[in-house]
């Protein structure tokens, strides 16, 4: 289609082929987005040739992947980030997409989510932008970080 990303064909029949949930999904273009979008949604990342095994370090082991090789006749792979962490030196040194599957936001308690708009708005953050990426980061809604870090700016 004419205005579409290069390779974003590629990642939506990445998407589709992959299985998981695609009511939801965001394509990225480093895994650090993949990893800062919402974590109830499906991500689809492109991985250079060489780099998976260095892209899956940085996901949650028991999250649920696909891998799409590249070309995507050449291989595909099922399972969660760790066994894919286990065999990725073993894998081909090809590029492909890498599709993140949405897992459950789990319980966090206020303290960890204060503490973390504590160190964002200490590296410059605003306190709405620090309210928007944890809750962003912690599938929890904004408005419940959004009051506590107004209640860490009034002394609560």
């Amino acid at each position: 289609m004419a205005g579409e990303p290069e390779g974003y064909g590629a990642a939506l029949a990445a998407l589709v082929g992959s299985g998981l949930d695609t009511s939801r999904f965001a394509v990225v273009r480093e895994v650090s987005d993949a990893v800062a979008c919402d974590p109830t949604m499906t991500r689809v990342v492109r991985v250079s040739a060489g780099a998976r095994s260095d892209v899956i370090e940085e996901l949650s082991p028991e999250g649920p992947v696909v891998w799409v090789g590249d070309p995507p006749e050449a291989e595909w792979w099922r399972g969660t980030a760790g066994e894919l962490s286990t065999g990725a030196s073993e894998g081909p040194p090809t590029g492909g997409w890498l599709v993140i599957g949405p897992t459950a936001p789990a319980e966090v308690d206020d303290a960890r989510l204060t503490e973390e708009v504590q160190r964002l708005r200490r590296d410059g953050e605003s306190t709405s932008a620090a309210a928007r990426t944890v809750a962003r980061r912690f599938g929890v809604p904004k408005r419940r970080v959004y009051e506590l870090a107004l209640g860490l700016e009034r002394g609560d």
